[in-house]
């Protein structure tokens, strides 16, 4: 059964905003260099269930969560925005003979953002 007609369905769908990183390293001295994008997707994002809790690791298990659908490829580390609340994917399927990639996403917030140095060592 292939999934792509649910995705036609305007009254499901909604456009999201992902953060996704891409890194490599830089070619002269080696050091890692990390840079954010910004894309959007069309996805069917609804709250995540018991079950899909208990596939995720288990000190996530207690964060909000929701489940995504979408067409587009999905990435485990991709910060969605929805709803004014930034969302990780950290559980992720790959259904593409399906139609979709789904991922499970935990809210993040505070000082999880990907950006944030936390301590420095001295």
């Amino acid at each position: 059964m292939n999934l792509k007609a649910l995705f036609d369905e305007s009254e499901l769908t909604q456009r999201i905003t992902l953060s996704r990183r891409h890194g490599q390293h830089h070619p002269d001295h080696g050091e890692w260099l990390e840079r954010y994008y910004m894309l959007e997707v069309t996805a069917i994002v609804y709250p995540a269930g018991q079950d899909d809790l208990l596939k995720l690791p288990e000190g996530e298990r207690y964060l909000p969560a929701i489940r995504i659908l979408s067409q587009d490829p999905l990435v485990e580390g991709d910060i969605a925005l929805h709803q004014n609340h930034r969302w990780r994917l950290t559980q992720l399927s790959n259904f593409a003979h399906y139609g979709y990639y789904d991922a499970t996403a935990v809210r993040h917030e505070g000082t999880a953002q990907p950006t944030t140095r936390g301590f420095v060592v001295t």
